[in-house]
């Protein structure tokens, strides 16, 4: 610490500077606090002596104008968290005082680190999180903190000569941007799967529009469920066989056998990277639906896959319809597929904290007008909500820093109920998260945008604290089983 002082001191010294005319920002902050030492000194000068140190000299391109090898005074640093300099100088919550020496307050200086990109700002990030926010004896402020950046007060002309000074000063920029920009231009479809499918997305490919077109998974499903005991299912499983291969009835039972004997295989042998399904390039089932049945009764969250070129059968709710099956099994078999659906994350989920209770309704509305609801839990009290937050979050990419400032968010209100919302979105059209690698639907992001105009211009808070959706099936499914662990289900449509 002494260290940092006298190194401040002895640059105002050289520059004949008063320490009562300037504010310090930057790396010295972080230094202050042990995050990581500075290279230089950056530095806010009051109005009154601003012309008499800097003169005419003014580098818009950058926005700082080096005084000395070591000392830089910065212009407008702040200014897209809603900052201004002279703010700092006539705001004393905006900064902290030791030895005669203003600092701006760590909170500030980390609302700019979080609006920048790069492995740098990914290490301060962590360090300032871990360091600072969760161990330090520094009382961290969070409405301080500003999340969402604020509109630049820059002229667009200046803007643009800010833009050109940024490529002149480092050409490779322009060629960066160039190549970002044209990757995402010609950035195409991900590839759903390599060698394994995620248990969930599996059963979203297997619609064909608004249809599930594999219901002999279903009765296959029920039948293992059963232990191969339900007679319902038994004649069931036959009947579609004999329809579907016009077989005997000793050959159905033939089938039947060979059935249960995969399925005690399974049970004493399976391997995770044996006995792949087959799917087409569309990723719809083209061989396996036995073995579908069973990783979804064994609660498998991948299937080990391989590609044909076969086409799918077609065997919808239609094909059993038209085949004489019971209506009451096929009603069966729809409350199932629900089930499995919701349980293995198909079904997005979307949390509504306790700053959107009142707009619930709302909400439901917004995802009820292209989707379909498929379960409704409503304000279910939380004992624990720290933890649960944290463990909501747990398989996001959400920073910790992001979930710490949700969490002092809504801890300020009185309810610790949340609901969930799980709907089906067909055909989402996904895309891949740059920074994860992970899905993330585009129908998702777009109802996320609605939800944020529609519902978070009503309230005061972020629409991130008024609510939380899945991006992909992995997520949903682990958003469920987080509200299955705590006990909170307990109202299904």
């Amino acid at each position: 610490m002494n260290k940092l002082f006298n190194k401040l001191l002895n640059e105002l010294n050289k520059l004949h500077i008063d320490k009562t005319e300037i504010v310090v920002f930057g790396s010295s902050v972080w230094e202050y606090f042990g995050i990581r030492e500075a290279r230089d000194t950056d530095i806010l000068i009051s109005e009154i002596i601003k012309e008499s140190v800097i003169g005419k000299k003014k580098s818009i391109a950058s926005k700082e104008i080096m005084i000395s090898d070591n000392v830089g005074v910065g212009i407008d640093k702040f200014i897209n968290i809603g900052i201004n300099d002279e703010d700092f100088f006539l705001n004393s919550d905006l900064t902290f005082e030791d030895n005669g020496i203003k600092f701006v307050k760590p909170e500030i200086e980390f609302s700019r680190l979080i609006h920048r990109e790069g492995f740098k700002r990914d290490f301060d990030v962590k360090r300032v999180t871990e360091s600072l926010i969760k161990e330090s004896s520094y009382s961290w402020d969070w409405n301080l903190v500003v999340n969402t950046p604020k509109n630049d007060s820059i002229s667009g002309f200046n803007l643009f000569i800010l833009r050109l000074g940024l490529i002149l000063q480092n050409p490779s920029k322009l060629y960066t941007g160039l190549i970002k920009r044209i990757k995402k231009m010609i950035t195409k479809t991900p590839k759903l799967s390599n060698e394994f499918q995620d248990i969930g997305l599996f059963l979203l490919n297997q619609h064909k529009g608004n249809i599930f077109n594999r219901y002999d998974i279903l009765i296959r499903h029920k039948l293992i469920q059963s232990n191969f005991k339900n007679s319902n299912y038994i004649d069931a499983y036959k009947l579609m066989q004999k329809k579907r291969m016009n077989l005997s009835e000793d050959d159905a039972n033939k089938k039947l056998e060979i059935f249960k004997n995969l399925h005690k295989s399974f049970l004493n042998y399976y391997r995770e990277d044996q006995s792949p399904i087959e799917i087409n390039k569309d990723y719809k089932l083209t061989d396996g639906s036995h073995r579908v049945a069973i990783h979804l009764t064994q609660g498998s969250s991948n299937i080990p896959i391989k590609y044909t070129n076969e086409k799918t059968p077609e065997f919808s709710k239609e094909w059993f319809i038209n085949h004489d099956f019971n209506s009451e099994l096929l009603s069966d078999l729809d409350k199932d597929l629900d089930n499995l659906l919701i349980e293995k994350g198909t079904t997005f989920n979307c949390v509504v904290w306790q700053g959107g209770n009142n707009y619930i309704e709302k909400i439901m509305e917004l995802i009820n007008k292209q989707h379909t609801i498929k379960l409704f839990v409503s304000d279910v009290d939380i004992n624990n909500f720290d933890k649960f937050l944290f463990d909501i979050y747990k398989t996001d990419n959400l920073e910790e820093w992001k979930i710490h400032y949700k969490l002092n968010k809504l801890n300020k209100l009185n309810s610790k109920t949340v609901s969930l919302i799980s709907f089906l979105v067909l055909e989402p059209d996904w895309r891949m998260r740059e920074n994860s690698e992970s899905l993330i639907s585009k129908k998702i992001e777009l109802l996320k945008a609605n939800l944020r105009t529609s519902v978070s211009k009503s309230v005061d808070s972020h629409i991130d604290t008024i609510l939380h959706i899945g991006d992909n099936t992995k997520q949903n499914r682990h958003i469920y089983e987080t509200f299955i662990s705590y006990g909170l289900i307990r109202n299904d449509i």
